[in-house]
């Protein structure tokens, strides 16, 4: 029986130590270029190209799938504990820009993002790698009109950077060279 108190104290002292203490607030600019591969649940599926360039306030995606492009953009407004309203616009077809509302949340080195679209809901995992200078995104649609789902997952890795390529200001130090 001690040992189960000790061994629950040491989880919850030690997981304690994973929360989100010092979350994203904003993001550092930086141009990067990815590629990737998406898959839908009929079993289509392809390879993924995007250039992603990255605002104080969100990141703007030009992504190629199936030969087409499409265009995104992605604000975020984060508060003092990491979790952010979000702004999702699709202006892939400029005539008719569509802007959907939706939520997230940021820990350290991550933002998650769950946006309801006309057809469903996007939930996006955006992790940031300093020592590799990338960016990893995992993510999906989950629809609600009889199309197929779809999930992607793409590598961005830095092109350009202003100053410091990755998210945190505090991350700076780890990516000086």
């Amino acid at each position: 029986m001690k040992h189960i108190l000790s061994m629950n104290l040491l989880c919850w002292v030690f997981c304690g130590f994973l929360n989100a203490n010092n979350p994203i607030s904003e993001f550092t600019p930086g141009a990067y270029l990815g590629s990737g591969t998406y898959v839908a649940s009929d079993g289509t599926g392809s390879n993924t190209s995007s250039y992603v360039v990255f605002t104080t306030n969100g990141w703007n995606m030009i992504y190629l799938k199936d030969g087409a492009l499409h265009y995104y953009d992605s604000a975020l407004t984060i508060d003092a504990f990491g979790f952010a309203t979000v702004v999702l616009t699709d202006t892939s077809d400029p005539s008719n820009p569509r802007v959907y509302e939706g939520f997230g949340n940021c820990g350290d080195y991550y933002c998650h993002i769950n946006v309801p679209v006309s057809n469903g809901v996007v939930q996006q995992l955006i992790t940031f790698d300093c020592g590799a200078q990338s960016i990893h995104f995992l993510g999906a649609l989950r629809t609600n009109d009889g199309s197929p789902n779809v999930q992607w997952e793409e590598t961005s890795y830095l092109i350009a950077e202003d100053q410091y390529p990755l998210a945190h200001p505090s991350r700076r130090q780890f990516l000086s060279y």
